[in-house]
């Protein structure tokens, strides 16, 4: 990176004057290079948005993703973005954990998410948040220093080694009672605040469409790796359409398959905009049938069930309470010498007063996104049943 190009200096300067118009001006002539400066991008990406060139701020960050997918202000843009538009504080904290697991050093980051949890109103606080207070302007001075370092010494290196595995068992059962207890309630608002909706409100899926013929909704060089990829137009609108007519046909689970599938896939921002408002629809619908998915099915590929309707039965394990609400493991499947073969973690907004560890129940709930980044599932529960009888409804 060039610190000491004069039009980039140029530009940070009109930037902090809030001339963006003028910036944009100065940083279209740096990205107009065959090596555009990284940072010139991010700059003009942050003033389009300055500036309410909305619709063009997408192809920059393209680009400085396809140049470095890891460069902190990308990076820290990128999560502002996505706090502006989170439902909820957990989906905005857990957006922001993911990063620190790969910045640990980012100060940035960190105090996001130190501000983040001491908000006591998550939309008032959505709404005040300011760009200039989670996304600094200044050229980084290391653009690594956020990064995992490494252990140079071997003594070092061998100690570390040894105690990750259990140090990482411990971080996610704290960050899974934390995360149970503290948000559990902002959790099931992921799903709640829409179910006084009507199921049956078929002009809504149909307010959602795309069209290829015009422009590409696909992105064929980015380097990214995402778990699906689209080779074609004609494939993403194949699948959007078919999700549309799954629900319509309240085949709610089978339309999910294929709004996550375009939700983790190399697929346009535009073209996820309109799959995140038809897996909101789901969501809203208050009766779904909950079907006995297969627990390895969902841990080989858990980015394609968020918010399945699953019913499940296993053994209660880890059992937490705290003002009403219960949390617990809920193992399943027999292994060699009497162990597990899957593991999920549970919240319920109500306890079930008799459910102890060991105990054998049935659950129907909701596959959501591990809050703590993990891969194993997430459940919050709309019923608890125990196999002799007792049991907490919706």
């Amino acid at each position: 990176m060039n610190t000491k190009n004069p039009l980039l200096k140029e530009a940070l300067r009109l930037a902090g004057l809030k001339r963006h118009e003028d910036a944009v001006l100065v940083l279209e002539r740096l990205a107009a290079a065959a090596h555009p400066d990284p940072h010139a991008l991010f700059l003009l990406a942050v003033e389009y948005l300055q500036s309410g060139a909305i619709g063009r701020i997408e192809p920059v960050l393209n680009r400085l993703r396809s140049l470095d997918r890891n460069y902190p202000p990308l990076v820290r843009l990128e999560l502002f973005l996505y706090l502006k538009g989170a439902e909820s504080a957990a989906a905005a904290l857990t957006r922001y954990i993911e990063a620190i697991q790969r910045f640990p050093n980012d100060r940035h980051i960190i105090r996001a998410v130190s501000a983040i949890r001491r908000a006591h109103d998550f939309v008032e606080f959505q709404r005040s948040a300011r760009l200039n207070d989670f996304v600094p302007l200044q050229i980084p001075t290391d653009r690594r220093r956020g990064v995992i370092p490494a252990i140079s010494k071997p003594g070092r290196s061998r100690v570390f080694r040894r105690w990750l595995p259990a140090a990482i068992a411990v971080i996610s059962i704290c960050v899974f009672v934390f995360i149970g207890l503290r948000y559990g309630r902002v959790l099931v608002g992921l799903i709640d605040p829409y179910t006084k909706r009507p199921s049956r409100d078929f002009n809504r899926i149909d307010m959602a469409t795309i069209d290829g013929s015009r422009h590409d909704l696909i992105d064929k060089i980015r380097r990214e790796r995402t778990p699906v990829f689209y080779y074609s137009n004609e494939e993403v609108v194949a699948d959007f359409n078919n999700a549309r007519s799954l629900l319509k046909k309240e085949l709610y689970n089978e339309a999910l398959l294929l709004i996550n599938k375009i939700l983790n896939s190399n697929a346009g921002f535009s073209v996820k905009e309109r799959a995140e408002f038809l897996k909101s629809y789901t969501l809203s619908i208050e009766e779904r049938v909950f079907e006995p998915v297969a627990f390895d099915t969902v841990a080989r590929s858990p980015y394609l069930y968020g918010g399945f309707s699953v019913e499940w039965s296993g053994t209660a394990a880890n059992v937490k309470r705290k003002d009403g609400k219960l949390i617990f493991n809920l193992m399943m499947g027999k292994g060699p010498a009497n162990t597990f073969t899957g593991i999920a973690d549970v919240y319920c907004e109500r306890d079930v007063r008799d459910l102890v560890n060991g105990d054998v129940v049935l659950i129907r709930a909701l596959f959501v996104n591990n809050p703590g980044g993990y891969n194993r599932p997430y459940l919050v529960a709309r019923e608890v049943r125990l196999k002799d009888g007792g049991s907490t409804g919706r």
